[in-house]
């Protein structure tokens, strides 16, 4: 659970066995979150104000360009 006003930051890693850039999707992003992308990895900086509360399932993606895909929910409450 965060609280309103203050921030959070979340580190995101993915591997790929043949070494092949990672892309990063995100569905349902908030608009108080943003993102860094450093490639095999990204960073989320959450900060929700007071009119954010509620609860957020964001599906995060990642792909290799070559069929390799994966995805997960982060449940942002």
């Amino acid at each position: 659970v965060l609280k309103e006003s203050y921030k959070t930051i979340l580190g995101l890693k993915a591997a790929d066995p043949d070494l092949d850039p990672i892309q990063w999707t995100f569905t349902n992003m908030p608009n108080f979150v943003s993102v860094t992308n450093l490639g095999d990895s990204v960073v989320l900086e959450i900060k929700p104000g007071l009119n954010d509360a509620g609860s957020y399932a964001v599906v995060i993606g990642t792909s290799d360009g070559k069929g390799g895909v994966d995805s997960k929910v982060l449940n942002i409450t």
